[in-house]
């Protein structure tokens, strides 16, 4: 996917899990041209579901049979991936390829750049995190983001920004 050519101009929300995605007012600013972008079990979540979804990151601990998350899947056709370091080679069994035909269409794997600060998979912790580099990497007008709560995860982000 060429992800500067398609962000280009149009506005990146990340929904991430943190408690500030239920007690935001975040679907405001959702609008025909807003990508939403989300991780892991989002689909658990329906005000998340409700979004159109452009792209998903699979989480290692994601129920691949769950109903919602297939039907939602099946209805947007997001890019839909998965982390090499952090999917523990769970794409190799029998059951990833059954998600795959089940929502009708290949899952790669890839890994977001995360430049030279970080060399194994346990210091790119943070979905979200991984999710606004991308977002970064793209020319997308703004990115917004919620459910990244915490503040260690907000001084980290902000430590690997200043340092890019």
């Amino acid at each position: 996917m060429n992800f500067q050519k398609k962000y280009t101009g149009r506005d990146i929300l990340i929904i991430g899990g943190g408690t500030s995605t239920l007690d935001r007012n975040w679907d405001k600013l959702v609008n025909d041209k807003t990508y939403i972008w989300t991780c892991n079990d989002f689909f658990m979540n329906e005000k998340v579901c409700n979004q159109n979804i452009d792209l998903f990151q699979l989480g290692w601990t994601t129920d691949l049979k769950d109903p919602r998350l297939l039907n939602k899947l099946r209805e947007n056709k997001p890019f839909t991936y998965f982390e090499y370091d952090h999917y523990k080679s769970k794409w190799k069994e029998p059951q990833f390829k059954e998600f795959q035909q089940s929502i009708g269409y290949a899952v790669p794997g890839m890994n977001i750049p995360m430049g030279d600060l970080y060399t194994r998979p346990a210091q790119k912790s943070g979905a979200m995190f991984r999710l606004i580099l991308l977002a970064l990497q793209t020319y997308a007008r703004n990115i917004y983001f919620v459910g990244f709560d915490g503040l260690i995860k907000t001084l980290v982000m902000l430590m690997h920004l200043l340092v890019m």
